[in-house]
Order: C-alpha cells, then structure tokens, then sequence
C-alpha cells in the first residue's frame, strides 16, 4: 500500500446485497482493512435486499451513522493514490485480498483497534426512547425469529410457539427473581394474533402496537433499527439463538447482554 491514501471497492465488483446487519458488518469488515493500512475509505455503494423490506433501492446508510473519516466520494486526486479493492468475491468477507489479510494478521485484524462503531440513526434511538418511557418496569425483550427459519431449522416450530415461549418466561423471572412489567416480541412472525396466548400471562408489546412503529412497518429495516435500541434500553434481553454472552451497545461491549434463548442452537440473532 506504499504511497497510496484512499481505498474504494471497484465499482465493476459491487458488495453482494443483503440485509441491513449483514451489510453493516461488511462495512465494518471494509474499514478494518482500511485503518489496517491507515488509508482513507471511501464509501462503498451498499444497496440492501428488497426482500425483507417494502421500501425498494434502500442504502446502507439511510439508516447508520457515518464516522467522520469516511468519504462519501473520492476527491480529486491522481489515481496512483487509490487502492482499487477488485473484489474477487462479491461477498467482501469471503474474498481471497480480506481472507489473505486475516491469515496476515493471524486474526488480529478482528481486535478493538480495528473496529468501528457503526450505531443506527439517531432518530432511530429517540423513537426507542419514547416508546421505553412509556412502557411498565421492568422490560424484558424476546427476539423470535420465524418466517425463514421455519423450514430451514426445523425445531425452530416448537421452540417458537407461544405455550413453550410462556414457559421459557415464567421460568427466566424465577432464576431472575423479578416479574417482567412488560415484555416486548421483537419478531419477524407476520400473523398479528400468533403470540395471543401470551396475552393472558403477560403485558405483551409489539411494534403494532405503537402508531410509531406501525408507521414503519413499510420500511422493516427502519423498524429493525428501533426495535435493536428498544433492545438494548430493556432491563433483560432474549435472543433466538445461543450466542455470545456480550455485545455492544453505544460502542461498549456489554458483558452479560443476553439472559438466556429461546433456541439451543447456536448463532446470530
């Protein structure tokens, strides 16, 4: 990288479109090389998966916040300044530049010093807030992930339904020795009356249940990134999978982040 000072991906082998977490964390992958070799980025194009959402041609950073040393354009500049990233696989993470770089560093690429914090919009965050006001102490959220993972994980059907969730919760509240004043279904279920059997146990929250919310609805990335804030200004949190025991929030890794899972088997939420 001698005597260049900006990297940009090629606009010929574009980022593979996915979902708003997974194109984050290939941002994220895209600036750990670039302060590995303490050159500056210039943004990629990043267009999210119209599938999980009914707004179409949505961009990366329609819903993150932006560090400043990144550059949404290049400047004018000699070429000879620019690593030019041709990716070999469109899949940043899995191209042989990243995967060669990894074996480099023998991993340490993934240290602290190498990472960013990427938050969603603050906007996003000020709507969370609201809707946390508001809600009976203490909160706890349960992420239940359905839709797709019905036929690929199979067991996901039983450990999903509403009478095995209220076990799981009537049992949490017993090892946390506490009683959720309300618990929030953060889900991608799309039967509005799917979890009605919790109703009668519990303070049940979702998204349609705040004008706020359901207003988002349309853009499911907007309402994701709310509900992650929700997450992370709730007292106690249930993932769908087994995972590490910690997470960031604010840029902070949060020892301790999730109280338990739905799901025995492991994985991103």
């Amino acid at each position: 990288m001698e005597n260049k000072k900006y990297i940009i991906i090629d606009k010929n082998t574009p980022i593979l479109q996915n979902g708003l977490t997974d194109m984050r964390d290939r941002l994220l992958d895209f600036l750990r090389v670039s302060k590995y070799y303490n050159l500056i980025p210039i943004l990629p194009k990043m267009t999210l998966l119209d599938k999980h959402t009914n707004k179409k041609n949505s961009l990366l950073n329609d819903y993150i916040e932006l560090p400043d040393n990144i550059l949404e354009k290049l400047p004018d500049t000699d070429i000879s300044n620019v690593f030019i990233w041709t990716l070999k696989d469109n899949w940043l993470s899995n191209d042989t530049f990243f995967q060669d770089l990894r074996k480099k560093t023998f991993n340490k690429i993934f240290d602290e010093k190498y990472y960013t914090h990427l938050p969603y919009k603050k906007k996003f965050k000020k709507n969370a807030e609201k809707i946390i006001s508001d809600l009976e102490k203490p909160i706890c959220i349960i992420k239940v992930r359905r839709t797709d993972y019905l036929n690929l994980l199979p067991q996901i059907k039983l450990e999903t339904t509403p009478e095995n969730i209220c076990s799981l919760l009537i049992n949490k509240e017993k090892e946390l020795q506490t009683k959720f004043g309300t618990v929030y279904i953060m889900t991608d279920e799309k039967d509005t009356e799917y979890f009605q059997y919790l109703y009668d146990f519990y303070n049940i929250k979702q998204y349609f249940h705040f004008p706020i919310l359901k207003e988002l609805k349309k853009d499911n990335y907007a309402l994701y990134a709310v509900e992650t804030f929700i997450r992370d200004l709730a007292c106690y949190r249930i993932s769908m999978f087994k995972t590490q025991n910690r997470a960031k929030m604010d840029g902070e890794i949060i020892p301790n982040y999730y109280h338990g899972s739905i799901s025995s088997i492991g994985g991103f939420q």
